[in-house]
């Protein structure tokens, strides 16, 4: 076997580009090639677009088949096919609900079908013609050719440098872009069945979801012939009482105002109907409504308030704005009771009172501000209090689940003329609240409010303190210390994630119980024995992967710290008390070894993860309605809050 490019590599690797300027200029085109495409194809990599490119190289032949037949410019007719290209693929993005890799699949089989219906149509090309038009020629590279090509790589560059902090907005966090002040394209909802309606096969033992309520309209929704059951009469009452945002017939919608006898509506919501369709929960498309005049009107609805520090929490009627410049109105329709609203009450957050309480919640976007494009009215969306921003020193560091930036609602919501302070920024303790369009994730509209909106805080933080922070893999260990809301979360996600042993720690014998339900396959009552050397018996000796922390306590995660193996990970998700502290010996901690963390907000990405989790849902794989242990109204919160710190339940959740 000849080995002459082994034993005289100069010959073979080197001497081709000293002697020749043909290959010289192939090899200065080879490397401009590289440094174009290694800027874009960064970006289109990390946007899962990798297809693009192949799509892109095959979509220009029709154009270079057109221009070399007509006798053209051949790179103009590249550049012609590429925009249409382009053109085509943005318009199947925005007119369907195919994900990205099949609208570039399409257009990238149309376009190559058409090159070789071009090429089989000419009879004047031979073989060597078919080979240059495919694949080119690098022997006929020309100087002209490396400056037009020099030209394009500095426009790239250019480029790339120029819009660098949009182009990491559209890659990391989408839904973030546009209140960034990124372009986005905007996407149409996806269909879940037939004329959009839910596919009830979908859902996790063919539960039908729930109808959605839009206030104003007397039908309804998710059924034709607006009605809910026999029980509801002619004027959509239940026993003679009209429900909630519905008036008889002839009468207008309760809560929407009066008619005048010689006008139109008025009241807080002086609307009219406006002609663009509003996808409800279910799919089913209801009529949108904009406001009438050009100041806009603030909303009075129903919300929590806490007044002092420690004080029971009272139902008031508070003004909340139309949404100004990247804020939404949402109409809520379930909240979670969490503890941290309880915190908020008792002051140990801060003392910004009046509080509006709530945050962890789901409902329908009702109305938009300008330049929001991450959500329409209509859409079913879960809050969140992580709205990235894209431009603080952990976003451009590609760690948008650390912003340090958060974006809330601009506006502030009031109580008699005096502005509330939102808990965690959000408030949805209340009919309706408003917040920055980026606390607002879309998700799948078939997922019940009452179990989707608990993502939006606890369940987030347990599921995110295993699976992101702590980062629990397929075969480890894992102890969580608490089973409450969060270390349950905590469970079902090691559970999801893989993990072999889940050791679940508690005083009490009924949280215990309920933590094998979620995937526990140990319980250790700290109560009855130590927990460390319970731990370290059921894993050989050896101590957990991962020690995740769900009380906030010092005992407690000192407990976590010594129940971990050598070079184990503690997570602590637990909130502690501020005047909290720990002690541990220094040579503890350096001859562990391992990684100490904080999960904050589960390390949660929303709109990353929360799609991700409501599809688990469905899927049947995450049981969320297992984390609702009641629902209750509005006036039943402080009660809420006497069952949880008796730990009676795990989550309380209102509806609205």
């Amino acid at each position: 076997m000849d080995m002459q490019f082994l034993t005289d590599p100069w010959a073979w690797w080197i001497q081709p580009f000293t002697d020749s300027s043909t290959m010289q200029r192939a090899l200065l085109a080879g490397l401009l090639a590289v440094l174009a495409t290694s800027v874009i194809g960064t970006w289109v990599v990390l946007r899962g677009m990798t297809f693009l490119g192949d799509a892109l190289a095959h979509g220009v032949l029709p154009g270079i088949a057109l221009a070399y037949l007509l006798g053209g410019n051949a790179m103009l007719g590249a550049l012609l096919a590429a925009l249409v290209m382009v053109v085509g693929i943005n318009v199947v993005r925005s007119h369907s609900p195919l994900p990205d890799d099949v609208s570039i699949g399409l257009l990238f089989v149309a376009m190559l079908s058409l090159s070789v219906v071009i090429v089989s149509s000419a009879t004047s090309l031979g073989e060597d013609d078919l080979n240059r038009l495919l694949f080119g020629s690098v022997a006929e590279v020309d100087p002209g050719d490396l400056w037009r090509q020099a030209l394009a790589v500095l426009v790239t560059l250019a480029g790339a440098v120029a819009f660098h902090r949009a182009f990491l907005v559209l890659t990391f966090d989408e839904t973030q872009a546009a209140p960034a002040g990124a372009a986005t394209p905007t996407r149409q909802p996806r269909a879940h069945g037939p004329s959009g309606s839910v596919d009830c096969r979908r859902v996790r033992g063919g539960r039908k979801p729930p109808r959605i309520r839009i206030p104003g309209c007397t039908t309804g929704h998710g059924n034709p012939h607006g009605q809910e059951g026999a029980h509801r009469d002619a004027h959509g009452c239940r026993n003679g009482v009209p429900r909630r945002g519905h008036g008889p017939a002839g009468q207008p919608p309760l809560g929407f105002g009066n008619r005048s006898d010689d006008g139109p509506r008025v009241g807080h919501h002086l609307l009219h109907r406006d002609d663009r369709p509003c996808v409800g929960r279910v799919g089913v498309s209801v009529p949108a409504f904009k406001r009438i005049g050009e100041q806009p009107m603030p909303h009075s609805v129903r919300a929590v308030i806490a007044r002092a520090k420690g004080e029971p929490v009272s139902i008031e009627t508070i003004e909340v704005p139309d949404p100004g410049p990247g804020e939404v109105l949402v109409g809520i329709q379930a909240c979670g009771v969490c503890h941290t609203d309880l915190h908020y009450r008792e002051g140990a957050i801060n003392d910004e009172f009046p509080f509006l309480l709530g945050h962890e919640a789901a409902g329908i976007v009702e109305e938009t501000g300008e330049g929001v494009t991450n959500v329409t009215p209509g859409d079913f969306v879960i809050l969140n209090w992580r709205a990235v921003c894209g431009q603080c020193r952990s976003c451009r560091r590609s760690r948008p689940w650390n912003c340090f930036e958060t974006h809330n609602a601009t506006q502030k919501m009031t109580l008699d003329g005096q502005p509330l302070s939102p808990a965690l920024g959000i408030g949805a303790f209340a009919e309706k609240t408003l917040v920055a369009a980026g606390q607002a994730t879309k998700v799948d509209p078939a997922a019940r409010p009452e179990a989707a909106g608990l993502i939006g805080c606890g369940v987030m933080a347990g599921l995110g303190a295993a699976m992101n922070t702590g980062q629990v893999g397929r075969g480890d260990s894992v102890a969580v210390f608490g089973c409450g809301g969060v270390g349950n979360a905590a469970i079902e996600g090691s559970r999801l994630a893989g993990a072999h042993t889940i050791i679940a720690v508690d005083i009490d014998p009924r949280k215990l119980e309920l933590a094998r339900e979620f995937g526990a396959t140990h319980t250790v009552d700290s109560s009855e024995e130590d927990p460390v050397e319970a731990i370290r018996a059921m894993t050989g000796g050896n101590g957990v992967d991962v020690a995740i922390e769900a009380v906030g306590l010092p005992a407690t995660y000192e407990q976590a710290f010594y129940s971990r193996d050598l070079a184990g990970t503690v997570v602590l998700v637990g909130v502690p008390n501020p005047e909290a502290k720990v002690e541990l010996p220094m040579i503890e901690v350096f001859g562990r070894g391992g990684t100490l963390k904080s999960s904050w907000y589960g390390d949660c990405l929303p709109s990353r993860d929360f799609p991700m989790l409501i599809d688990l849902y469905l899927q049947g794989r995450l049981d969320l309605d297992r984390f609702v242990s009641e629902t209750i109204d509005l006036d039943q919160v402080e009660e809420a809050f006497e069952k949880m710190e008796r730990g009676e339940v795990l989550r309380s959740v209102v509806v609205l």
